[in-house]
């Protein structure tokens, strides 16, 4: 007579090195309930529980920031602009800054991003308002290179202006200066788009 043989329930231990404890409610849990921070002053056990985070951040902008420079996360405002009207707002917005392929004005992917690298150190609370004198500076660097650029390189070519300026003497105040060094940067970059032009060209015909 065979013996039956029984198999015995396994269960997986949770160590207490595996949770994260919430800085705000104390509540311990698998990291699954909390948002992962970039506040190298916090240990990596040590966060925001999700509940925490967006109820507190979602009651006003003021409180967004708050709970950022915690998370040592960046404002964007452009990013928080897209999330309005969202059932959870702050968690949306998160997932927009995570994105580990899309960079930002500074060359860093949004990923790497922390509070640090928002546009200003001042907490942006009007949004709109930003927005719009954000716009209305890209409007005087069309003015300055044209409208066939993108953002990144106007942002790029604005600071090659200021280079020259140092360099070469002159004040962005002086129209004739600033004009004459707009012109040699366009003719430079656009001489740079069209060799990049031609040599993609010429690497399909080979």
């Amino acid at each position: 007579m065979a013996l039956a043989t029984t198999k015995k329930a396994t269960t997986k231990v949770v160590k207490d090195e595996d949770l994260t404890t919430c800085v705000l409610c104390g509540f311990i849990g698998k990291d699954g309930y909390f948002y992962k921070h970039r506040n190298s002053l916090l240990d990596q056990h040590f966060s925001l529980c999700k509940n925490c985070a967006s109820r507190e951040a979602n009651e006003s902008i003021e409180k967004t920031h708050e709970v950022l420079r915690l998370l040592n996360m960046p404002f964007i405002p452009e990013l928080y602009k897209e999330t309005e009207g969202k059932s959870n707002q702050f968690g949306h917005y998160l997932l927009l800054i995570g994105n580990p392929k899309k960079k930002y004005d500074n060359g860093k992917v949004y990923s790497e991003l922390v509070y640090s690298d928002s546009p200003t150190h001042e907490e942006v609370t009007d949004v709109d308002s930003y927005i719009f004198a954000n716009n209305e500076k890209l409007g005087e660097l069309y003015s300055l290179f044209g409208t066939t650029w993108t953002k990144e390189e106007l942002i790029a070519m604005n600071h090659e202006l200021n280079e020259m300026v140092i360099q070469y003497g002159g004040s962005r105040e002086d129209l004739a200066i600033r004009d004459l060094y707009s012109e040699i940067i366009q003719t430079k970059w656009l001489s740079k788009k069209a060799y990049n032009a031609n040599d993609i060209k010429w690497r399909k015909v080979i």
